[in-house]
């Protein structure tokens, strides 16, 4: 398609074997997450990519190593967005998962909100401001924006709180998020994941393994 912002053959071009990666794979490791929250009957995706520079050619690189549907199956099973108090649940487990066993809360990791509208993406990231407890019981620091005026003025009430997260307004940065993508992939700065085995089988480093469903999971 003419007006698609990725040709197919620069995306097979990129396309790595490899599983996604469900939480921190080490300290040295950085990770984007990029959260398009939904209220209604949209999608509520998360992307996670870790990215490093280099160093050889000193440029960025990319790697999507994981996507999530915050999705909840109903009784009927039907399926919608998870509730506000469930999304918020999920993205700090997210945090917690992908911090890995860095001392420093949240120093490899970035959390990307869309704040448009649609999904209450800059109100929805206050509610990720306070500390909060994980299912291990372990307590945490919040996260914010400190780069936006309304959120940095609430600073002091949230003195704990990392500066991780980063609003942006796809609709003012629309061109030049498409032309840089669309770049990156171009001159193979992005690593795309294979797809869905058709067989249960696969090699791997020259040996066979079997995989499913869940191998493709997160839960959260």
């Amino acid at each position: 398609n003419a007006n698609s912002v990725f040709r197919s053959s620069d995306i097979v071009r990129n396309i790595e074997e490899y599983f996604p990666v469900h939480s921190s794979a080490g300290k040295d490791k950085k990770y984007i997450i990029a959260y398009d929250p939904a209220l209604q009957n949209d999608n509520s995706i998360v992307l996670i990519m870790e990215y490093w520079q280099d160093k050889a050619t000193k440029q960025w690189r990319g790697k999507i190593i994981n996507m999530i549907n915050l999705m909840q199956v109903q009784v009927d099973g039907t399926k919608h967005p998870m509730r506000t108090p469930d999304q918020i649940e999920a993205i700090r487990q997210i945090l917690v998962d992908y911090n890995g066993d860095n001392v420093v809360p949240y120093e490899n990791v970035t959390l990307y909100i869309d704040a448009g509208s649609g999904g209450g993406g800059r109100a929805l990231s206050e509610h990720l401001w306070s500390d909060f407890t994980d299912k291990n019981g372990k307590t945490w620091p919040g996260v914010i924006v400190l780069t936006d005026e309304e959120c940095a003025a609430q600073e002091d009430k949230y003195p704990r709180a990392k500066d991780v997260i980063r609003l942006i307004e796809p609709r003012k940065l629309r061109q030049k998020m498409f032309e840089a993508a669309s770049e990156m992939v171009k001159e193979g700065y992005i690593v795309f994941p294979m797809d869905m085995p058709r067989t249960s089988v696969i090699r791997e480093d020259d040996k066979e393994i079997t995989v499913g469903e869940d191998d493709f999971k997160i839960s959260v």
